[in-house]
């Protein structure tokens, strides 16, 4: 029986390093080898019993105990030797299953690294020196002409980005239609004075993220203009900006415009509605207010949490003085307001309008 039971644990041991080695047996397989191992002891045991009692005859009294209890000791071994090669087992898969894991996240890592590094290094190389595709031939050949730096006839992003100041180059220029390619000058942080003045055909432009600064009189009667759209990055819009831009339908400032310069949006004859945003903090009205001569003007909204206006009767009222600053065509003269200020009713279809008593009339004269 102790042969026996050193053959199988040898067999046991060899089955064990095998299947460590391989690793391509399931821990079902695995078990149901261990389990068969197991009845195999007991068919073993079995047949020692089975022996063992034909002997007691034969076995003297004080052996006998031991005879008797020989069946169960080799049985509680057989259970020993299970548990004993199951538990070894279950710890090599573990550990294999470890390592496996390990590997797994490590590849996982190194792929997201990857990817990590054609996304930051590999696109922006690849986006730097490719060609600004324009669609409009006039602007191309405008730009091509002022910062083609390489002279290959094409305007690269990087050469766009490198142009600080756009100058005059498209002043009056009334074949434009499309400026869409504007938001790849990345390096402007200005508009400059004049800059797109009377660019009368002048359809789409996109402003660039990084611009800070829109100056004075930037696109005055650009009249083929329909939609505006100023970024929050935008900080100051300055008198005149796009005065005369009578076809724009769609007037939009974006939270973080700071200050909203005399006359800057005048004559933009189809606005209906505007929206002043909580961070404008000042509306010149020295001369003219911004929004004069917006003959469909007729909501007029101010943020709620804006702290130097606030909206009263579809008007722009500025808090400190209670000046009235803008009037749409649906305005009433609030109770309380001390100042009108400078064209704030001017160019808006109303035929009669009652001003209070105690109210100061800004007129503006040359």
């Amino acid at each position: 029986m102790k042969n026996l039971c050193s053959f199988y644990n040898a067999k046991a041991k060899e089955d064990e390093h095998e299947i460590c080695r391989r690793y391509k047996v399931s821990a079902k397989k695995a078990n149901l080898f261990l389990i068969h191992l197991y009845f195999s002891l007991i068919s073993a045991i079995f047949v020692e019993r089975t022996t063992c009692q034909s002997l007691l005859p034969f076995i003297p009294p004080r052996a006998s105990c031991f005879a008797r209890m020989l069946p169960f000791r080799l049985w509680a071994e057989a259970g020993r030797v299970y548990r004993q090669r199951t538990a070894i087992y279950q710890d090599v898969v573990r550990e294999k299953e470890f390592d496996i894991n390990n590997k797994t996240e490590k590849l996982n890592t190194m792929v997201k690294r990857l990817f990590l590094y054609l996304f930051v290094m590999v696109s922006p190389m690849a986006v730097w020196g490719q060609n600004i595709d324009f669609a409009d031939a006039n602007v191309k050949a405008i730009c091509v002409a002022n910062w083609d730096t390489n002279n290959d006839g094409e305007l690269s992003m990087t050469e766009a980005a490198a142009v600080t100041d756009l100058g005059q180059v498209f002043r009056g220029n009334e074949e434009i239609t499309s400026f869409d390619e504007l938001q790849y000058f990345t390096g402007l942080t200005y508009i400059g004075d004049y800059s797109f003045l009377r660019c009368l055909n002048l359809r789409t432009i996109n402003i660039p993220d990084n611009v800070k600064y829109i100056n004075k009189e930037a696109f005055v009667a650009c009249e083929k203009l329909t939609s505006l759209f100023i970024p929050g990055n935008v900080e100051t819009i300055e008198s005149k900006a796009f005065q005369g831009c009578k076809n724009i339908e769609s007037l939009v400032i974006s939270d973080g415009v700071k200050s909203i310069g005399s006359g800057a949006f005048a004559g933009l004859e189809k606005i209906t509605s505007i929206n002043i945003p909580k961070s404008v903090t000042s509306i010149d009205q020295e001369y003219w207010q911004p929004f004069y001569y917006c003959r469909s003007l007729e909501a007029i909204t101010v943020d709620d949490d804006n702290p130097n206006y606030e909206c009263i009767n579809n008007s722009i009222i500025e808090k400190s003085t209670n000046t009235l600053v803008t009037a749409s065509a649906n305005t009433f003269i609030p109770s309380g307001t001390k100042i009108i200020g400078n064209a704030a009713f001017y160019g808006l279809p109303i035929a009669t309008i009652e001003i209070p008593l105690l109210v100061i009339v800004r007129v503006y004269s040359r």
